[in-house]
């Protein structure tokens, strides 16, 4: 008989006691030895189990790991948002949705990183967190020394540099208003999608994954310090 020991995908965790678990060592079973083609109990293996600190729901070694406090985790709601890329003509062309169920979002703020890349040395994937999370600056020097990431200026206006391409993104009560320097957009904040296009000069095509990015981060990071 198979059996299918995955977890199921709709785990609610307490992440109250995930944190606690997290941070109190619990060492392995000692089991009798065995030879190599043998398994663990069915007590041997839920104690095992029990250890388990479901790392691919609430993961954050990349915090607890940095030395100066760069990485940074954010509790989060589960979020989805569409696909969308403005085409030549400003129409929008939509492939699908990306949801975001991590209880978790971990950000990285340049201000206080030195990339000594600890938390890449210890990231469990193959990751290098101080690369690959968003970069949030605290202070408008180190957006612009750094030259990419978002940084919330005042209340209700983020600043971003994306590919070295400077952004806004203002706060305007149901919606964002995102601009650059070649199209200006509303993002509903329900549902992140674009409307009201306004091609400032000719494009191929746009994606605005990290148009919706911003507007995601803007929710999490509205009105909490030290962002703003």
């Amino acid at each position: 008989q198979k059996v299918n020991i995955a977890p199921a995908e709709d785990r609610n965790p307490d992440l109250a006691s995930i944190k606690k678990q997290s941070v109190t060592r619990r060492f392995g079973a000692k089991v009798p030895e065995r030879a190599a083609d043998q398994y663990l109990n069915p007590e041997e293996a839920m104690a095992e189990a029990s250890r388990c600190l479901q790392c691919d729901l609430v993961c954050n070694v990349c915090v607890t790991v940095c030395p100066n406090r760069a990485n940074v985790a954010i509790k989060a709601e589960p979020v989805s948002f569409p696909v969308q890329t403005i085409l030549a003509d400003g129409s929008i062309k939509t492939d699908g949705k990306v949801r975001l169920k991590h209880a978790y979002q971990v950000i990285n703020i340049p201000d206080f990183c030195n990339e000594c890349g600890n938390c890449k040395t210890f990231c469990p994937t193959a990751g290098a967190p101080y690369r690959s999370k968003s970069h949030v600056h605290i202070s408008a020097a180190s957006l612009e020394a750094h030259g990419e990431g978002f940084f919330m200026a005042e209340p209700g206006l983020m600043k971003m540099i994306q590919g070295r391409k400077k952004a806004t993104l203002i706060d305007k009560g149901e919606s964002f208003l995102f601009e650059d320097a070649e199209v200006k957009l509303t993002l509903a904040k329900d549902s992140f999608e674009a409307s009201n296009i306004e091609l400032k000069t000719e494009i191929k095509n746009k994606k605005l994954r990290r148009v919706v990015e911003a507007a995601v981060l803007f929710n999490l990071l509205d009105g909490r310090s030290p962002f703003v």
